[in-house]
């Protein structure tokens, strides 16, 4: 699991910090390229054009020093503000924080979750969602069950809250619609052009909690796990879907091409 402290802090939820989790392995970033283009992004998206080519430099440097050390690395770039209503940063804390990556998890298991209301005083231009609980949600899930599924104010499937979910009914996959409500994720974009480029069928549809039932499969990705198999969401069981062993073969090796 990521840091559950950091993952959620008040800095992310209130569009102070932006980050991205990375895999180093023999001295290669996993999806090194895509991941540093997107936090790029999201540096500009915060606070604009000017800071993005402000920091683009010093960015690119502190890619090249991660590769110094395998495992996983979270990389935060935080704005310095004087409190929720200055959203205007004179100055960035670019953090990097690590841990071990012991392998592909297997066995996971899903608990929904309800995004609360916007706090007040938040500008309409911070697009992350707000999380229902505190930062310490993960610590408080039931037993049995070890990740979130965050579903929007209607209900509607959103995402895991560290990577990205989608589904398979039949010979067909179905992922969320993308919206400004959730991140999606390098991983799930790969895994989209991966099934085009393989001529499979999929389509990005409105997912309710409601349909769940519906689907035979559902799966996580995110950039360093890869895809793994989910076997539950809350009482909905999911059957395991061995042949996904192949697109995940892919997947990987898409990695550092």
């Amino acid at each position: 699991m990521e840091d559950i402290n950091a993952l959620f802090s008040s800095a992310e939820l209130f569009g102070e910090a932006v980050f991205v989790s990375l895999l180093v392995e023999n001295a290669q970033i996993k999806w090194e390229s895509r991941q540093l283009g997107r936090l790029k992004e999201a540096v500009q998206f915060f606070w604009g054009e000017e800071c993005k080519r402000d920091l683009s430099k010093t960015l690119d440097l502190r890619f090249h020093e991660l590769k110094k050390r395998s495992g996983i690395h979270r990389l935060q770039v935080q704005g310095v503000i004087s409190g929720l209503k200055d959203f205007s940063p004179q100055k960035f804390e670019i953090k990097t924080f690590w841990r071990e990556y012991r392998g592909q998890e297997k066995g996971l298991k899903g608990y929904s979750m309800r995004l609360v209301e916007r706090p007040q005083g938040i500008p309409d231009r911070v697009k992350l969602p707000f999380y229902v609980g505190s930062r310490n949600a993960l610590k408080t899930l039931p037993a049995g069950f070890n990740e979130i599924v965050r579903l929007s104010h209607d209900n509607q499937v959103l995402s895991f809250s560290i990577g990205n979910i989608f589904f398979k009914r039949g010979n067909k996959f179905y992922f969320p619609k993308r919206n400004e409500m959730f991140y999606f994720g390098v991983g799930v974009e790969v895994v989209q052009e991966i099934l085009q480029a393989q001529r499979e069928a999929f389509e990005e549809v409105s997912i309710f909690k409601k349909d769940l039932k519906d689907f035979d499969f559902c799966y996580f990705v995110n950039n360093i796990r890869g895809i793994i198999s989910v076997e539950k969401i809350d009482s909905v069981v999911f059957s395991n879907d061995q042949s996904i062993e192949k697109l995940n073969k892919i997947f990987n090796e898409k990695a550092y091409a």
